[in-house]
C-alpha cells in the first residue's frame, strides 16, 4: 500500500460497499465484505484478519482488520454490526436479521474497541485506527431520553462528545451480570465527537454507521 489510508478513504469504501451490500447477515459477513471492498478499492494491499497483538497491561487484543503498510505502519479497523429484527429480500437474497438486545453492553464494546485502538496507537503498534458501528436500530444513534441510566457514560448517540482524561464507567448500582467481562473503566486521551451517517435505505429500514478515527488525527469538536 503506497498511500495513507485516511478517514475519507474509509468513508469512500463504506459508501462503495453500500451500493452492493446494503445490509449483511452477520458481523462476520460485514467484516469479510468490508475487507474485500478494501482490496477492490485500494488494489495492492496486505490485509490481515483477526490480527493478534500483545499489550502488557491488557493482554491479548485481536483486531478485526489490519492493513500492513510501510507508509502507515499498520492501519487497524474494528467493526461492530448490531441489528433489530428485519426479514427482507434484496436482489433475490433472503435476509433474516436477529433482534440484538442489550444495547448497553454493545455500546460499551464499541467504546472498548476505540479504547484499545487508541492504546495500540499510543504505544506505536499502529499508525491509526478506525472503529465502525453499523446498525438499523435507532436506539444507538438517537439520544436516549433517560438521563440517569446505568450505562449513561457509554452512550454513542449522534453528537455525543467524549472528553479526554475522564473515566467512563458503569453507575454504582449496575448489576454484576451486566458488567461481567466489561468492568474496565474507559479513559481516552483525546476528544471525540460521534457523528452518525446514512449507510443505506433500500431495505425498508434505514441503516446508519458511526465511523471514528483513532490515531494521529485528533477527533476534535468542530465549531
Amino acid at each position: 500500500m503506497k498511500t495513507s489510508v485516511g478517514k475519507d478513504t474509509v468513508r469512500d469504501i463504506l459508501e462503495g460497499l453500500s451500493k452492493r451490500r446494503p445490509l449483511f447477515h452477520s458481523e462476520a459477513d460485514f467484516q469479510h465484505a468490508f475487507a474485500c471492498e478494501i482490496d477492490r478499492k485500494l488494489g495492492e494491499v496486505d490485509i490481515r484478519l483477526e490480527k493478534r497483538f500483545i499489550v502488557r497491561e491488557m493482554g491479548e487484543i485481536y483486531v478485526d482488520i489490519v492493513l500492513l503498510s510501510k507508509v502507515d505502519n499498520n492501519v487497524a479497523i474494528e467493526i461492530k454490526y448490531s441489528t433489530k429484527k428485519l426479514e427482507v429480500e434484496v436482489n433475490g437474497e433472503e435476509f433474516a436479521l436477529k433482534n440484538h438486545s442489550s444495547l448497553d453492553t454493545r455500546r460499551y464494546d464499541f467504546l472498548l474497541d476505540m479504547y484499545r485502538l487508541e492504546r495500540l496507537n499510543r504505544i506505536n503498534r499502529i499508525a491509526r485506527g478506525y472503529a465502525i458501528f453499523l446498525t438499523n436500530d435507532p436506539g444507538y444513534w438517537k439520544e436516549p431520553r433517560k438521563k440517569n441510566a446505568k450505562d449513561r457514560d457509554f452512550r454513542i448517540h449522534h453528537g455525543r462528545k467524549i472528553e479526554p482524561n475522564r473515566a467512563l464507567q458503569w453507575a454504582p448500582d449496575t448489576s454484576e451480570s451486566t458488567k461481567k467481562g466489561r468492568k474496565r473503566p474507559l479513559e481516552f486521551g483525546v476528544r471525540y465527537l460521534l457523528e452518525w451517517e446514512t449507510y443505506s435505505r433500500s431495505t425498508g429500514d434505514e441503516f446508519k454507521y458511526l465511523l471514528v478515527e483513532v490515531g494521529n488525527v485528533k477527533n476534535e469538536e468542530r465549531e
